[in-house]
């Protein structure tokens, strides 16, 4: 048995991740069990030693807190039951898998996004929203604002989405277009909070932009469904889809080399992509697309 401790099972990406666990674990034979911890580190903490007591041969968690799993990663340890650090990284993570979104690399979606904007608003105004209670997620937006700086932009303002929620990113977004109101974009860390931006902006009687017509460039992350019918409605200009069902194929892959003597990648980084007007008509949804081993597309 493979376990996943989720930080929140509730957010529609994150869920797929559990879909995609449990896909490939019954590939090969294994069962695959999902524990949500709701963003509480100490709920991610009791998680991790029930499925220890479980007897799971691995465990795959998203690490809400680093010093709070600090002790239980090294009680697995112990009981010879590997951690697979799901865009985590630290102290008892043997072996990490990554959404390419997560990694702060040279050409990679912080720049792609950065670019985008920029080649419609050179020196262009961006205001972005996190959810800076989680490390992963804090990372994510640094790596965005650097990039927009180096692409000529202007970080007018953060704010830090801690409802995780559409209703907490449209209060944020009206607030901050009445006092930047000469926004020319907004970057987000997922789909919801970028779906209540285009809400509040719509809302200012205001447009969002394609990429290339007027109005507002608003961007979220995840690929969620109501996003991208919001990307094909033109209420977002585009979203990144982390591919979450063959994430969650991944990380059964790595476990089950790392239970093979160790032979997992330290690191491994799975390839987003970036759904916007130009490609939509491509999309599959996930659940609905032919996922093996073989086919993963790995950047590193």
């Amino acid at each position: 048995m493979i376990g996943f401790a989720s930080p929140v099972a509730s957010q529609p990406s994150v869920a797929l991740v559990g879909h995609g666990m449990k896909e490939a674990a019954e590939s090969i034979g294994w069962h695959a069990t999902v524990l949500d911890a709701n963003l509480d580190p100490n709920a991610q903490v009791s998680n991790i030693q029930s499925l220890i007591q479980q007897d799971a041969g691995a465990i795959a968690s998203w690490t809400l807190d680093a010093g709070a799993t600090a002790g239980i990663y090294a009680q697995a340890d112990q009981a010879n039951v590997p951690i697979i650090g799901v865009n985590s990284e630290g102290s008892g993570v043997k072996y990490a898998v990554w959404n390419e979104i997560q990694q702060c690399s040279p050409g990679g979606p912080a720049e792609q996004t950065a670019d985008l904007i920029a080649s419609k608003f050179p020196d262009g105004n961006v205001v972005t929203i996190g959810l800076d209670v989680v490390p992963s997620w804090a990372s994510v937006a640094d790596c965005f604002e650097k990039a927009a700086k180096q692409a000529g932009l202007t970080i007018l303002a953060h704010q830090s989405n801690n409802s995780d929620d559409a209703a907490g990113a449209q209060k944020l977004t009206a607030d901050m277009l009445t006092k930047y109101p000469d926004v020319n974009a907004i970057w987000a860390y997922n789909d919801a909070s970028a779906l209540g931006a285009s809400a509040a902006v719509i809302a200012a009687g205001k447009t969002v932009s394609d990429g290339e017509s007027d109005g507002i460039i608003i961007t979220g992350e995840n690929g969620d469904s109501d996003a991208i019918q919001a990307v094909r409605d033109g209420r977002l200009t585009g979203t990144w889809d982390l591919n979450m069902v063959e994430f969650g194929w991944l990380i059964v892959k790595t476990a089950e080399d790392a239970l093979k003597e160790g032979t997992a990648p330290a690191k491994t980084v799975l390839r987003s992509t970036l759904w916007t007007a130009n490609n939509i008509d491509d999309y599959v949804p996930p659940k609905d697309r032919d996922v093996s081993f073989e086919e993963l597309d790995i950047v590193e």
